[in-house]
C-alpha cells in the first residue's frame, strides 16, 4: 500500500515476496485477472551487489544486524515457518510416538526442541513443540525451508500410528487431528539483551477476573521461564496467540506467534518503540560519558544474520548440519532423545 508521502510500504505480498517479478507480474489462468508487479523493486535494486566473488554489499548490513542481536535488539520475521496443531484424544500418545523428546513429562505451556526420526534413527526434522494447556493438544513450529517436508512426514507417521494401533486392537479407533495454520499466523522473533526493556511498556496480560488488561512483568522468570509459553499476553492491545520464551540466536528473546491480521500493527509498534529506545539509551550513555557501555542498536534482521548467530552458538540447521541419514547422536544433538531412551518404555519412531 502507498503511504501519504507517496512511498510504498515494504510489506510482503502473497504473490511476490521480493518484488522480483519486474517484467509483468503473474499471468494467471483464463478468467482470472493478472497480478500486477510490485510497484517498488527494492530487491532488484540490491541483488546486483550480491552477485560477486568479493564481499557482498549486504555484508556490513548483516554485521549491524548481528551486533543488534548481541548488544541491543534484533527483530526477525519468521512468518514463513510452518505452524501446525496436533489435537484429538490420542494426540499425546501420537506425539510421544512421533517425537524424540519425552513429552509425557512436560508441563502445560512448555516448549520443547525435538527431533522427528525415521525407522533407522535418522533425523527427518527438528522443530519446537509447545504443549498447550487444558489438554488442547500441541503446537508445532517448523523451519520455513523444511515446513512442507516436515508436514508430509508428520502425515506419514499419523498413518503409521493408526496402523500400529489397529494391529494391536482391530476395534480400537485412534483420534489424531492435524491442522496447518501456517497461512493464518505470523511469527515475529524479538531477540537481544535489551528486549525486555524494549517490550515491557507495551506488554499486558488478560486477567479473567478483571475487565481490564493488567501489566505483565517480563523480568519475572517465574511468570515466563525459558522454554515456556503464554497465551494470554497482548502487545499494544493486540492479542498474541502464543508468546514463546525461545531463541535460535543464543540471546534473551521471545517469539511472538500472532494472527496475520495483527502482525503489521504489532511489528510497527515494536519498530516505533525501538527507534525511541535506541535514541534515548545512546543519548543517556553519551551524557553520562559511560565508555564501558556498548551502543545499542534496534534493527530488523534477516536470515544471513540468523545463520551467523546460530552457527556461533553451535545450533543445528537441518539443511546444512544434519539430514535423515544422521542420527541425533551423530549430529551432536543426542540430548533431544536421551531422556526418552533412558527413562521411557514407550515405543517411538527411531
Amino acid at each position: 500500500p502507498q503511504t501519504e508521502s507517496g512511498d510504498y510500504e515494504q510489506i510482503p505480498k502473497p504473490y511476490d515476496f521480493y518484488g522480483a517479478y519486474r517484467e509483468g507480474g503473474w499471468r494467471l489462468s483464463e478468467g482470472h485477472a493478472d497480478v500486477e508487479p510490485h510497484p517498488h523493486h527494492l530487491y532488484n535494486d540490491v541483488i546486483e551487489g550480491e552477485l560477486t566473488f568479493d564481499w557482498p554489499k549486504a555484508h556490513d548490513i548483516v554485521a549491524l544486524e548481528c551486533q543488534a542481536a548481541r548488544n541491543g535488539v534484533a527483530i526477525f520475521d519468521q512468518s514463513y515457518f510452518g505452524k501446525f496443531y496436533i489435537t484429538g484424544e490420542d494426540s499425546l500418545d501420537f506425539m510421544q510416538y512421533l517425537c524424540g523428546a519425552d513429552l509425557k513429562t512436560k508441563a502445560d505451556g512448555s516448549v520443547t526442541y525435538t527431533v522427528l526420526c525415521n525407522e533407522r534413527g535418522g533425523v527427518e526434522a527438528d522443530l519446537t513443540v509447545t504443549k498447550l494447556a487444558k489438554d488442547r493438544g500441541f503446537y508445532l513450529s517448523a523451519g520455513g525451508n523444511t515446513a512442507t517436508k516436515d508436514k508430509e512426514w508428520i502425515h506419514k507417521v499419523i498413518d503409521i500410528f493408526h496402523e500400529k494401533k489397529k494391529k494391536a486392537d482391530e476395534e480400537t479407533t485412534t483420534l489424531v487431528n492435524f491442522y496447518d495454520a501456517s497461512d493464518e499466523m505470523a511469527i515475529l522473533s524479538v531477540q537481544g539483551p535489551h528486549v525486555r526493556h524494549l517490550l515491557q511498556p507495551m506488554i499486558t496480560y488478560h486477567c479473567p477476573n478483571s475487565s481490564q488488561d493488567l501489566p505483565f512483568n517480563l523480568e519475572d522468570d517465574e511468570e515466563l521461564p525459558f522454554s515456556f509459553s503464554r497465551s494470554d499476553l497482548k502487545l499494544n492491545g493486540e492479542p498474541i496467540e502464543l508468546c514463546l520464551r525461545l531463541t535460535f540466536v543464543g540471546e534473551l528473546g521471545y517469539e511472538l506467534h500472532v494472527k496475520k491480521k495483527h502482525a503489521v500493527s504489532i511489528y510497527n509498534a515494536i519498530r516505533d518503540a525501538g527507534e525511541v529506545y535506541e535514541l534515548n539509551y545512546n543519548n543517556e550513555s553519551r551524557q553520562n560519558k559511560d565508555e564501558t557501555t556498548h551502543s545499542v542498536l534496534v534493527r530488523d534482521a534477516g536470515y544471513r544474520a540468523i545463520d551467523t548467530l546460530s552457527a556461533e552458538k553451535n545450533f543445528r540447521h537441518w539443511h546444512a548440519d544434519l539430514s535423515n541419514r544422521d542420527t541425533p547422536f551423530e549430529a551432536g544433538i543426542g540430548f533431544t532423545v536421551l531422556s526418552k531412551l533412558k527413562n521411557c518404555d514407550d515405543d517411538f519412531m527411531g
